[in-house]
């Protein structure tokens, strides 16, 4: 897929900075480890509309109406021991608490 750069310039030259604060990480559905942000700034609600209004994306599914970034997540076929998971969520616990 090739990317259109016009678009991204536009936006930053239209929006400008915006700061997310942290909220917490953790383990979502399939073991996808995610940081979850305090919430959507304005900056952010706008740009979301400005591509919905540009672009033909498909309508959005409810977990990414929330801020958030993916992290990472296991390869097709993979799955974690029930230690791993209590393990993995006990440190995204910790570190949400730093």
């Amino acid at each position: 897929m090739k990317i259109d750069y016009t678009v991204l310039e536009d936006i930053a030259s239209r929006f400008g900075p915006t700061v997310v604060k942290v909220n917490e990480f953790f383990m979502s559905w399939n073991s996808v480890m995610t940081l979850a942000y305090a919430c959507f700034t304005t900056t952010l609600i706008d740009i979301k509309r400005h591509l919905d209004s540009k672009l033909s994306l498909q309508k959005e599914n409810p977990g990414g109406r929330w801020p958030k970034t993916t992290l990472g997540c296991l390869r097709d076929g993979r799955q974690l021991t029930p230690e791993q998971v209590t393990r993995i969520r006990d440190l995204c616990t910790e570190f949400t608490n730093e």
